[in-house]
């Protein structure tokens, strides 16, 4: 959704200050949100708005017909015949105006150009779909889509200060691809890429609820279970192990060494608890790889959290 709140209350008052009706739709059409003139609107069937499609709302016969045909570069006379003419028939002036990479803003004025209200509206609107997507992008691992690092460290101290509040206990996974080093140099760094995407699709969809998935580096990767215990930790931990072992992952065969921490009290610090997660990954891999280990299962003498 490009990084756009659009049902958020405060986008909702702003977007009634304007005047004359305004939608905002998608590039199939749909409409996401409409402001109160939008919504009083005798011409504008929109009370169900939420369900609505802007060509459903206008009573024409053209719903087949894409957003990005009406308000790309890709008129067509036929289009124009049956989508524009309609709009002008029926409202005389009408616009659209992009404010992210696939949302529009469509407004419904009768003069020669929006009132000078819906022009800050859309402004503002513009605006904060473009903070709200630099915020995601500054949040999220530009090769896989994860949350990163950043992202991470601020979920980790959330699980942390609900555990010392209510003491929730929570795990946490950390995770590494097997011999990756290997893959690099065999087949090149981008066929790794591809196996690093491969695993991120794995990973984001093997998530529930309140858990989170993050690339924090390289080829590791972070499962945080914020409401998981032991038993549940090491549970999701070996249904993630044999998903990737049944591979392909991006054609080659992958497997995933896995390390396993859970919170159960005490003085963990953010930095102690990942170190004891590290810990118990390189347990996995030096026992032999495509396998997971628990902190506490951990010899004594080998435990340094």
């Amino acid at each position: 959704m490009s990084g756009f709140v659009w049902n958020e209350t405060s986008g909702q008052a702003v977007f009634d200050l304007a005047r004359e009706p305004l939608l905002v739709a998608d590039t199939q059409g749909n409409i996401l949100l409409a402001n109160s003139a939008a919504r009083g609107d005798e011409d504008l069937s929109v009370e169900d708005w939420g369900s609505a499609t802007v060509f459903s709302a206008l009573g024409t016969d053209a719903a087949g017909w894409g957003m990005s045909l009406a308000f790309g570069q890709g008129h067509t006379t036929e289009f124009d015949s049956t989508v524009s003419q309609a709009l002008h028939r029926k409202f005389g002036n009408w616009q659209a105006t992009p404010v992210s990479e696939d949302h529009f803003v469509v407004s419904f004025g009768q003069g020669a150009e929006t009132d000078g209200q819906s022009a800050l509206v859309i402004q503002a609107l513009k605006l904060k779909s473009q903070y709200l997507s630099e915020a995601q992008k500054a949040q999220t691992d530009q090769l896989t889509g994860m949350a990163n690092r950043r992202t991470f460290e601020t979920a980790l101290t959330e699980a942390m200060n609900q555990n010392r509040e209510s003491g929730r206990v929570f795990s946490l996974i950390m995770i590494d691809v097997d011999k990756f080093k290997s893959i690099n140099d065999t087949y090149g760094h981008m066929k790794g890429d591809e196996v690093l995407i491969g695993l991120a699709g794995i990973y984001k969809s093997s998530v529930r609820g309140d858990d989170s998935a993050h690339r924090i580096g390289g080829e590791e990767f972070a499962i945080l279970l914020p409401s998981a215990n032991r038993h549940t930790a090491e549970d999701v931990a070996e249904r993630l192990r044999l998903r990737v072992e049944s591979g392909p992952i991006a054609d080659l065969p992958v497997t995933i060494s896995l390390g396993i921490v859970t919170c159960e009290g005490g003085f963990w610090t953010q930095s102690t608890l990942i170190d004891a997660g590290d810990q118990a990954l390189y347990a996995s891999k030096k026992n032999g790889r495509n396998r997971w280990t628990h902190f506490a299962d951990m010899p004594t003498g080998e435990q340094v959290a």
